[in-house]
């Protein structure tokens, strides 16, 4: 479906977080809709064959109530499903668009075949409440009669049909949409996912739609019997526990068998999806299923619906941390993606600016190095973290490689503590890498060094202090450029948090002045802070701006 590439806007990376926040809002609303349709389907046609089985008018009741809690509003179904499928064909198109995987057309085929449910759905429901009105009509001749055993027999054979059609056709929908998005987060079969049968054909896809089937029905039973609950107030008894019997007793199968198979999805995910924040939202999200189940137990065990309310709640909370779970794999499957599609933003610009005539104001990447990197790197020895010449060999053909992990660095040696995330724009990533890459090349593999200093090519060594950073006059000025590298005010990151150490300096500025002059390890889970090359003067500027702050704040 190459005609979906002229859709496609170039978009900078402030856009493309704001296009994930809306995947995760789309997902929240389209996610449950499908299955209460999916559940009230199948429930309805299952409690119909049951009342011609039994010929119980129970069960047929039940039916017609299940459906029309689905079918409550036509304009629910463009709401909640509709636009919110195209939204997420529109978001994938985005965020995707310098892959070369068809993603957005997976999702419209799942999405005509959404319509063609609903459609099916409200046909089946409307020809249900047909067929009742026709069998309550009294035959009073022989001419009205036969016209009215016309359209009671056409009303029967789309009741018959729709039902089935409306169900096959949102399962298939359902299939091909999580097989999309389950595809989404495994880059390593984006070459061969050439056709629609990669994804149908997936045991991955399978297991992620049986996981799916079951939630569909524990979402129905609970929805429906808190809907069916607040109806059935002023209903004989009799019925009334007829209602919540079966729905609980569908809703508790559904619900142990949910939980074993939410655990088999997340054990087939990529490796490369599995990021804290999903593990984290997955967590959650079990646990709110299973107290689901254990609510549901409780109450057909009581025979009331006395917990239904905290269902509702602990069902939505399992919504919130299955979508943040399958967002947060999204994101972290799709870094190459985000940073390529960012970069063709950033190209997009600087063409629009050179058409204009505009100038374009160069990044350096040494800049960069020396108000970043500097802090805790040296090229020939360990600082705060390794040395380059020890890493940048692995990259000497992987250059883009480097920069995606400048851009999202994830923990590699245990004896370091993980770098933390600087920020960085993708062009900014790619200048400093060309930047280090270039000092480690031009030395032949290790960089000149004299003594504890770094050479920097381009600078005045007049300039450059033990750890290769300009002198800051301005104690505000280095603390934002420097120490904020590794240190907030209030939180442990690479280095303990301010508000922990500095109190026992207030009354003792002196000793702050010769700490800062002259680090000392003072916690072993933490690295021991770099000197950083200052005079005592400007250690003192850093001590008075870094006492000022704690007592102004705190």
């Amino acid at each position: 479906m190459e005609f979906l590439d002229s859709f496609v806007l170039p978009q900078s990376d402030h856009h493309m977080v704001l296009l994930q926040y809306l995947l995760i809002l789309t997902y929240i609303l389209l996610i449950p809709y499908m299955g209460v349709l999916i559940g009230a389907t199948y429930l309805s046609l299952n409690y119909n064959k049951k009342g011609k089985q039994s010929g119980n008018k129970f069960y047929f009741k039940l039916a017609k109530d299940i459906i029309d809690l689905a079918t409550i509003n036509k304009s629910v179904a463009f709401a909640l499903g509709i636009v919110p499928m195209l939204s997420a064909a529109f978001c994938y198109a985005q965020l995707l668009s310098s892959s070369e995987i068809s993603l957005t057309g997976y999702i419209l085929v799942s999405f005509l075949f959404l319509i063609a449910g609903v459609i099916s759905i409200y046909s089946y429901k409307y020809s249900f409440h047909l067929k009742d009105i026709f069998n309550s009509v009294k035959e009073e001749s022989n001419e009205i009669s036969g016209e009215l055993n016309q359209y009671k027999n056409v009303s029967q054979s789309l009741f018959n049909s729709a039902g089935n059609w409306a169900l096959y056709l949102i399962l298939f929908a359902a299939y091909v949409f999580f097989g999309a998005t389950t595809l989404a987060i495994d880059p390593s079969r984006w070459e061969s996912a050439s056709s629609i049968f990669s994804i149908i054909f997936s045991f991955s896809t399978l297991m992620k739609f049986l996981f799916f089937v079951s939630i569909a029905l524990v979402t129905t039973t609970v929805v429906g019997l808190f809907y069916l609950n607040e109806e059935l107030k002023e209903t004989a008894n009799e019925y009334k526990e007829f209602v919540k019997d079966n729905l609980l007793k569908t809703g508790l199968a559904a619900g142990v068998a949910a939980p074993i198979l939410y655990v088999l999805v997340f054990l087939l995910s990529p490796e490369i999806s599995l990021a804290d924040t999903a593990f984290g939202a997955a967590f959650f999200a079990l646990m709110s299923l299973l107290i689901v189940v254990s609510l549901t137990y409780l109450m057909l065990k009581e025979e009331g619906a006395k917990y239904i309310n905290s269902a509702i709640t602990f069902l939505v909370l399992f919504f919130i941390g299955f979508v943040v779970k399958e967002q947060s794999a999204f994101n972290a499957a799709t870094v190459g993606p985000f940073y390529a599609a960012a970069k063709n933003y950033e190209l997009h610009i600087e063409e629009m600016k050179t058409e204009l005539g505009l100038g374009i104001i160069p990044i350096s990447g040494e800049d960069i190095f020396n108000g970043r990197c500097a802090a805790c790197h040296k090229f020939d020895q360990r600082l705060v973290g390794p040395s380059y010449n020890s890493v940048l060999p692995k990259y000497a053909d992987n250059r883009d490689g480097l920069v995606q992990f400048i851009l999202n660095p994830v923990k590699v040696d245990p004896n370091y503590p993980p770098m933390p995330n600087q920020g960085l724009k993708p062009a900014e990533a790619e200048a400093i890498t060309d930047y280090i890459i270039n000092i480690y090349n031009e030395n032949g593999g290790a960089a000149a060094t004299s003594g504890d200093q770094t050479q920097i090519p381009g600078t005045d060594a007049s300039e450059v202090v033990s750890i290769g950073k300009t002198v800051f006059v301005n104690g505000q000025d280095f603390f934002e450029k420097e120490c904020l590298v590794c240190h907030r005010m209030d939180s442990e990151f690479v280095g303990p948090a301010y508000n922990d150490v500095l109190p026992k300096y207030v009354e003792n500025v002196d000793s702050l002045v010769e700490w800062i002059y002259d680090p000392q390890r003072v916690n072993h889970e933490l690295p021991i802070m770099p000197n950083q090359g200052l005079t005592r003067e400007q250690a003192k500027e850093v001590a008075v701006h870094l006492l000022k702050t704690y007592k102004e704040n705190y």
